[in-house]
């Protein structure tokens, strides 16, 4: 008998029913899941819930009430001359390029839930299949359904942008990476691209003309579906594996090892049957259908081939980040498996014909891998009605300099969710000094570099149109001008020094974090952290919080809690035995918040702990004022691995609860009935005249 009933998720597998709703017209077509538990639910008088699959991409709206959508293009152009600009010796030079910021949605307008929940209470849908029928069991005079997105764990988002170089040579086109999306419900990610001076100019004639940008946007959702027990068992030969491995990253050429080339070489190995995957269900037989969506959706299986094999053909340091930042900006397998670590193939591989086998038990929540993408044709229309919504075009004048920084903050400030979730980053403030050598006398006596320090820049807002500031400002972001880019600049060296190249600058970034704070814990026992690099290439660099040290864990619970007086008190503890650096959090979780359960510790002292425990006590309270609780709680704490490195991310992990005590289980189911039935009818009164 389980503990209480509530909602499980969407049941797994391949079969759906479509939901069709016109809207302002448009057509949406829902592919709607059943909650495994609905038979439960209905049973003891609860609403049924169901789940809609997003199918699309679209083009968001500004959040400013003007029904514009959120783009803009900012294209920059100067005329530099031999008289007041650095290289132009003979003919003026005309220069110019831009850059686009927009943000991108998966959002269904609610009264297209409405009119969908209305179908689903009607039967006006297509046929269930066999294997869920039983699951879409509204019957009239039941409470009304709930209806809501797919829990999403995870949003691994890609810009794709056309190859222009292919149209006219020498156009150029570089996205900022996005990488961790939102997981909400309305799904918001946001987008900054940069142009040469061809390629911007395309673009904002093909605005004019009322054409789209050349891009795309993928989303690679993972997302929470319930299965009952089943068992899989993955057998692979470790030499095959290293070969695939081998190839694969052979045909991606320079970019290495990725989150992308371990997923496409998963995928390979198992249609080319170097993955042998058995699987067997505890409640019956499987389909040939439902075995290929386990084998090719869920990331629990993709995730226990990797951690079985990667000891044998990887080599990794889990104490140095990777300095190409692929495996640090990581948000999905890769930072999983090696926590931001810098990662090859082992060079010193010997093919000794090892045969690799582990066995999986999947029960309860899973993480499926889901797809979906859209491009920007929404705004065709909407560029032709008013095309200075859109496109602003920038004087750059004197400031085209030859040697220039142009810094962004990726810093969220501040951020809280519907629920009170605390999702912004805990920093007061960012700051970054540039350094280069001084033009006229670049080295020092003793040839090291004379370098000039430069914390001052001009600051530009992205997407608007403006001439440049009168005087410089400190190269500072915070709340108020977190969305800056901030460029400063130098008379370029003739010629490189034997102790600095010329194209070479040197980085000094400071984060001040916020030291009243519960997620900063620094090793200094202070609020701030400073790190220098030089480099010659990345000369417009994303400052980002995570730097320092990150630990980012999205918590999903094992069963919904159905109502709001169960309360959850979870105590989490990272790190230790002493001598080693250990810290306690606690968090409480109720029916308002369990959707977001966030643990974030930014910190430069947990690069080498590999674990963390938790526990979890249980409060149900009644109905009725003088009802006495019922409280019960984990008899010893749960351990969690996690991957060593700078960079700790799990998205999910699955918080078990502990078992309610055999002679409380029906006072609980008591309270929990009682309490839901007493909230219905309250909502169900008529207001008083």
């Amino acid at each position: 008998m389980s503990d209480f009933v509530a909602a499980r998720g969407p049941i797994w597998g391949a079969d759906f029913v479509t939901v069709t709703v016109e809207q302002d017209g448009t057509q949406y077509a829902l592919q709607v899941y059943p909650d495994a538990n609905n038979p439960a639910l209905r049973a003891a008088g609860l609403q049924t819930q169901y789940y809609f699959q997003p199918a699309e991409v679209y083009l968001a709206k500004r959040s400013d009430g003007s029904g514009d959508y959120d783009f803009g293009m900012t294209l920059f152009k100067g005329l530099l001359t031999s008289a007041t600009d650095v290289g132009v010796t003979s003919a003026d030079q005309e220069m110019g390029g831009g850059w686009l910021a927009f943000s991108t949605t998966f959002a269904v307008p609610p009264e297209v839930l409405t009119a969908a929940v209305a179908q689903i209470q009607s039967g006006g849908h297509t046929p269930p299949a066999q294997t869920v029928a039983q699951y879409f069991n509204y019957q009239n005079g039941d409470p009304t359904p709930l209806l809501g997105i797919i829990p999403i764990s995870e949003d691994d988002v890609t810009l794709n942008v056309a190859d222009l170089t292919k149209a006219t040579p020498g156009m150029f086109i570089e996205a900022a990476s996005v990488n961790k999306g939102s997981i909400e419900a309305q799904g918001i990610n946001a987008f900054l691209v940069t142009c040469n001076q061809w390629a911007a100019g395309a673009i904002a004639s093909g605005l004019t003309a009322g054409g789209a940008p050349p891009f795309t946007v993928e989303c690679d959702l993972h997302e929470q579906f319930w299965m009952d027990a089943c068992t899989v068992t993955i057998t692979a030969d470790a030499d095959k594996v290293y070969d695939s491995m081998s190839a694969a990253l052979s045909a991606s050429g320079f970019l290495g090892i990725t989150s992308a080339s371990l997923q496409a070489a998963y995928m390979n190995m198992q249609t080319s049957g170097v993955i042998q995957t058995t699987i067997v269900m505890d409640s019956g037989m499987l389909t040939a259908a439902q075995q290929t969506w386990i084998q090719q959706y869920v990331d629990n299986v993709q995730s226990d081939f990797w951690n079985m094999v990667k000891s044998a053909i990887f080599a990794w340091d889990p104490t140095k980040s990777d300095p190409t930042g692929t495996a640090t900006a990581s948000q999905g397998p890769l930072a999983s498996l090696f926590g931001g670590a810098s990662v090859s193939l082992k060079a010193d591989y010997q093919h000794e014909g090892v045969v690799l086998t582990n066995q999986l038990i999947l029960e309860g929540p899973i993480s499926v891998s889901q797809t979906i993408s859209g491009d920007l044709s929404d705004l065709m229309q909407a560029v032709k009605a008013d095309l200075n919504a859109y496109l602003a075009v920038v004087d750059i004048g004197q400031y085209f300099e030859k040697v220039q920084v142009a810094a962004t903050s990726a810093v969220q400030f501040s951020g809280v969710l519907a629920d009170g979730t605390n999702v912004g980053n805990p920093l007061a403030s960012v700051q970054l000094v540039a350094s280069y050598p001084d033009f006229n006398q670049p080295t020092n006596s003793d040839g090291t570099p004379n370098l000039v320090a430069s914390a001052q820049g001009y600051h530009y807002t992205i997407g608007q149109t403006q001439t440049p500031p009168a005087a410089a400002a400190p190269i500072i972001w915070t709340q108020a001008d977190s969305a800056d880019a901030v460029s400063t600049a130098w008379l370029r060296l003739a010629s490189d020094e034997p102790s600095w190249p010329a194209g070479q600058v040197q980085l000094t970034q400071t984060l001040v974090f916020d030291g009243n704070d519960p997620r900063v814990d620094l090793a200094s026992g202070g609020v701030t952290w400073s790190s220098t690099t030089l480099t010659s290439t990345n000369l417009a660099p994303i400052l980002v919080a995570s730097a320092v040290g990150y630990l980012y864990t999205h918590f999903i619970l094992d069963r919904l809690l159905p109502t709001p007086n169960i309360t959850l008190t979870v105590t989490l503890v990272l790190g230790g035995p002493a001598p080693a650096p250990t810290r306690t959090d606690t968090l409480t979780i109720t029916s308002q918040n369990q959707r977001n359960i966030l643990w974030e510790i930014w910190s430069d002292k947990y690069f080498g702990v590999t674990s963390f425990s938790y526990s979890i006590q249980v409060e149900v309270t009644g109905p009725d004022f003088t009802d006495n609780p019922v409280v019960w709680q984990h008899a010893e704490p749960v351990q969690v691995d996690i991957p060593a490195g700078r960079i700790k991310y799990l998205n999910p992990a699955v918080l078990s609860l502990p078992p309610c005590p055999a002679n409380q289980v029906a006072t609980v189911n008591q309270y929990i009935t009682g309490y839901a039935n007493a909230n219905a009818n309250a909502n169900a009164a008529p207001a008083a005249s």
